[in-house]
């Protein structure tokens, strides 16, 4: 059984023809079509490309592989948890991400409100009394 290589695609392959189907037919340029469906147009021409030749319908989407011996059924577990491991490491970045963007706004806000322009000057009037 051959494994596929490189990354499942992201859209689902009804999409991808659809779109390609629209470029092909000249119903929207390349850049526009990547515009409406936020794609870059350099996908939309592998899928107009692939459209052309036949086999854009080749593309699947992620399948399971359903092992057939142990030695298989350990190489599946591998790779799922090499899969989360990705997907923990991916979700601690974005927390990281937000925490820092949390300390900067905060950091933004307490500057902000702490020097006295004429636009503000009212208000810490009102505030004072």
């Amino acid at each position: 059984m051959k494994i596929p290589t490189g990354r499942p695609a992201k859209h689902p392959v009804d999409f991808m023809m659809a779109v390609a189907q629209k470029v092909v037919s000249g119903e929207l340029t390349l850049r526009e079509a990547a515009q409406r469906y936020g794609v870059s147009h350099g996908s939309i021409s592998l899928w107009k490309k692939r459209y052309g030749s036949r086999t854009l319908h080749l593309m699947k989407q992620k399948k399971e592989i359903k092992p057939r011996t142990a030695g298989g059924r350990e190489a599946a577990l591998e790779s799922e948890i090499r899969v989360l491991k990705q997907e923990l490491g991916d979700m601690y970045m974005q927390i990281q991400m937000l925490k820092k963007a949390q300390i900067f706004s905060e950091r933004a806000k307490k500057d902000a409100s702490s020097i006295v322009t004429s636009e503000n000057l009212d208000q810490s009037a009102e505030d004072a009394e």
